[in-house]
């Protein structure tokens, strides 16, 4: 079984009732896991894999190096909403600051958000991207990697970036996405499904109970879904 290293509990981790702040060399790190429930996080580029946060107390967020070199950040406590209004006990959301090294590449790079926003300034190279967003803002400004899968459930999605010879998936169960890659078009192929969303690939657009398979798989094969909302790809060459 693998072995784990909890950071929060070594030299480099500070840390008060309500602020915490937990570091990591670079060198160590070969895949990144952020699984967040209800918060509002940002992701931007710095010399090391570093986590800060605001407004949550540092037994309630996870910063762990496993063995295998994946680092894994997380807010345990998952804070509950009241419909109605908050209680007069309640708290503001997290604040989550995640610094990545400008110039790492790695294997894999999972995001979960449950709810609230997220926003990544940072580049993410990898190989694999897989995104999980349920309710929340996401703004992904960069990332390359060779596949990609992303899938959105009353979410709005912003994601930019470039994918290199592999099958990707854009799953759109209901909300908006709008994903932009960068590359030629003629690279490109996908399969489509349309349940009562609204579909843009480029020129071609489609809505309500459409399906379309591609004749030939191209070097970026794409599967897209769409059950409600919007989901919009666009290729343009970077200049």
């Amino acid at each position: 079984m693998s072995q784990v290293k909890d950071i929060q509990t070594a030299e480099n981790a500070n840390s008060s009732n309500e602020n915490s702040y937990f570091e990591c060399e670079k060198g160590k790190v070969s895949s990144l896991n952020l699984d967040f429930g209800i918060a509002e996080v940002a992701v931007i580029p710095s010399e090391n894999f570093s986590v800060e946060t605001r407004g949550i107390s540092a037994s309630d967020i996870r910063f762990v190096l496993s063995d295998d070199g994946t680092l894994s950040i997380s807010n345990v406590r998952r804070i509950k909403i009241d419909y109605t209004g908050f209680s007069r006990g309640s708290k503001i959301l997290p604040r989550i600051l995640v610094c990545i090294p400008k110039s790492v590449s790695l294997e894999n790079i999972r995001i979960s958000m449950i709810a609230g926003k997220f926003k990544c300034s940072a580049a993410l190279k990898c190989k694999f991207l897989l995104l999980n967003a349920c309710a929340c803002d996401c703004i992904i400004k960069e990332f390359s990697c060779v596949q990609v899968k992303a899938r959105s459930a009353f979410a709005s999605l912003e994601l930019s970036g470039k994918m290199s010879g592999g099958n990707s998936s854009l799953e759109c169960a209901a909300g908006c996405m709008n994903v932009n890659f960068n590359g030629d078009e003629t690279d490109f192929s996908y399969d489509a499904r349309i349940a009562l969303g609204d579909f843009k690939f480029n020129q071609f657009r489609k809505s309500i109970l459409f399906q379309i398979m591609a004749h030939e798989k191209k070097k970026n094969h794409i599967f897209t879904s769409c059950l409600l909302g919007s989901l919009n790809v666009s290729i343009k060459k970077g200049e």
